[in-house]
């Protein structure tokens, strides 16, 4: 193995744990025994963004981007089948009509690619062009917290570990784009890179007080 090889297994292995985090919020769930709190978007989003990234893998025949894009929708249909099963009823037909729109913009680029693109490589330009789009929308997620941070002057809102996790994965993975000559791989993660360097960064301005999660209805840990 050398080490452009190394380097994209140890991209894997960091993106995976970033993945890892829904289960924190599953737990949340599962814990209150409702959605409260807890948004659906990520998981359909991230694990459209899986189904883009593994077809993009696989025109590449790159084993690494296969692999971690599995394992990536795997854990998102988890996720999502524990939110759903504790949805309530209005709240299950917004994420039916919502996942069905998803479903449909998925087999629509897929159906592009395949059969309407003029050839290969316009068909992994433009399939490339989706994945930074949605590989943008995960990176930044977590800014959706940046005006709790500013309005209470304070981190306590931000999950350090998954904007560490986030900025190494990235880093990573641009480095791997850089090293393969993939600009699709390089400039979508080295734009998730700042943008995971400037959640970190919030840590330097706003310190948390203390340890407690505001995304979650439970007492200071």
């Amino acid at each position: 193995m050398n080490g452009v090889e190394l380097l994209s297994w140890l991209a894997t292995f960091t993106t995976i744990a970033v993945f890892l985090a829904g289960w924190r919020m599953c737990q949340q769930i599962r814990r209150q025994r409702n959605t409260q709190n807890v948004i659906y978007f990520p998981f359909i989003a991230c694990g459209a963004c899986c189904i883009f990234w593994l077809k993009y893998g696989i025109m590449l025949e790159d084993p690494a981007m296969i692999c971690v894009n599995v394992v990536g929708f795997i854990l998102q249909s988890v996720y999502m089948a524990i939110y759903y099963s504790y949805a309530g009823d209005e709240q299950k037909r917004e994420i039916e009509r919502f996942l069905a729109g998803t479903l449909a913009l998925v087999f629509g680029v897929l159906g592009y690619v395949k059969f309407l693109a003029s050839g290969y490589s316009s068909a992994l330009h433009h399939l490339g062009a989706v994945c930074a789009v949605f590989t943008a929308l995960m990176y930044g997620a977590p800014l959706s917290a940046v005006r709790k941070v500013m309005k209470m002057k304070s981190t306590e809102a931000l999950p350090f570990g998954l904007c560490v996790a986030s900025l190494l994965a990235s880093s990573e993975w641009c480095l791997y784009g850089y090293f393969i000559s993939d600009k699709i791989v390089e400039i979508s993660n080295g734009l998730g890179a700042v943008v995971a360097a400037v959640q970190l960064s919030l840590f330097l301005v706003y310190p948390s007080r203390m340890r407690y999660d505001l995304s979650a209805p439970t007492a200071p840990v």
